[in-house]
């Protein structure tokens, strides 16, 4: 059925796409056909946490006895986990681990399947200029060239916003995967852009929050996809359109999709902060010749980011009723730190026929 809508994805890619109709936190309240209540609801009901995080990002079922679950694993520090395989993996059905003599299950980590999409928010308020703006754009297109060169496969659109004591963020270019229009722009910026001195840092976070979540939208019904803010400043909040609490407050809650970096540059900078503001990363300059590099440390970082998403799939053999799957991950070699997540999903019309590709070995 899924062929006729989406006919040049694979079956998985196109689960991936159909999975985000259901958030892993909240039960997918939506109506199905003709107005009546769907029943492949699957969400998120339980989390352990042992050196280990995983995030549940989506979550679905498809006929005919198959659930799948994407999650992001991180340390407790945050660091991405980005190279476990089936062996990592230990699979729970309502607390009994997954026999496979009675089902399959695969563990797939494929950037090929997801898209995300960078918004760069660029702080030209007064404090920017002369040398420290020519290596603000120097460092910006060692940024675009990281990006794109180590993107592995996914599929990517970054799009280039400023901001200065305003009350709007100013588009700049916008998202493209067209690396040498971004470069062109970037080569364009100049500090006669900004004709106010102040600094709306706290409402450039609001606002770009917002950006870069409607651009996940647009994207998702096609891709997995994930929205990246990347926000540079020297300077703190001066214009007090918005309390620091309220744009924490913003990036706290914007979910496991929305992944959030800050740059900071100089003396005048609140370093704690813009560390907090950071929830996926942030990264301190000393003098301006140094944000090339810390600029390309955040490429790295938000590629290693989309590297630590996994695909779990696997056939349950229930054929009715409700039921828990724990996903847990181990860290390799030692296996000492380990973490999990648990969802519940629906197994009413559940039937024989599963099968997986690539499925991992016995």
């Amino acid at each position: 059925m899924w062929k006729k809508f989406f006919p040049a994805m694979s079956s998985s890619t196109v689960l991936l796409a159909l999975g985000l109709l259901n958030s892993c936190n909240f039960p997918d309240r939506a109506n199905g056909p003709e107005g009546k209540p769907q029943r492949q609801e699957v969400y998120e009901i339980a989390k352990e946490k042992r050196g280990l995080v995983l995030d549940c990002e989506s979550a679905a079922t498809q006929s005919p006895a198959k659930v799948a679950v994407i999650v992001k694993v991180t340390t407790s520090a945050g660091e991405p986990m980005t190279s476990l395989s089936c062996k990592d993996f230990v699979l729970f059905e309502d607390s009994l681990r997954i026999s496979p003599t009675e089902s399959a299950f695969r563990a797939l980590n494929r950037p090929q399947d997801f898209h995300m999409s960078a918004l760069l928010l660029l702080d030209l308020s007064g404090s920017i200029a002369g040398s420290d703006f020519d290596s603000l754009k120097l460092a910006t297109q060692q940024f675009i060239r990281n990006l794109f060169q180590s993107a592995t496969g996914s599929s990517l659109k970054t799009g280039i916003y400023w901001f200065d004591g305003g009350a709007k963020i100013n588009p700049w270019v916008d998202f493209t995967a067209d690396t040498s229009r971004l470069q062109d722009y970037v080569k364009a910026l100049k500090p006669e852009l900004s004709t106010d001195r102040s600094t709306n840092l706290n409402g450039a976070i609001v606002a770009g929050l917002e950006t870069i979540k409607a651009e996940v939208k647009k994207q998702k019904m096609l891709f997995v996809s994930h929205g990246v803010l990347v926000l540079f400043t020297d300077g703190t909040d001066q214009a007090a359109r918005y309390t620091s609490q309220r744009a924490q407050s913003e990036i706290d809650t914007s979910g496991a999709a929305i992944s959030v970096y800050t740059i900071g540059l100089g003396d005048e900078i609140d370093l704690e902060r813009l560390r907090a503001f950071g929830k996926d990363g942030f990264a301190f300059a000393n003098k301006a010749g140094q944000l090339s590099q810390k600029f390309a440390e955040t490429a790295a970082h938000i590629q290693n980011n989309v590297k630590s998403r996994y695909l779990i799939e696997y056939c349950s053999p229930k054929r009715s009723g409700r039921h828990s799957l724990t996903v847990t991950a181990f860290e390799p070699l030692t296996r000492y730190r380990y973490g999990s997540v648990t969802v519940s999903f629906p197994a009413d019309g559940f039937e024989g026929g599963c099968s997986l590709e690539e499925a991992c070995a016995n």
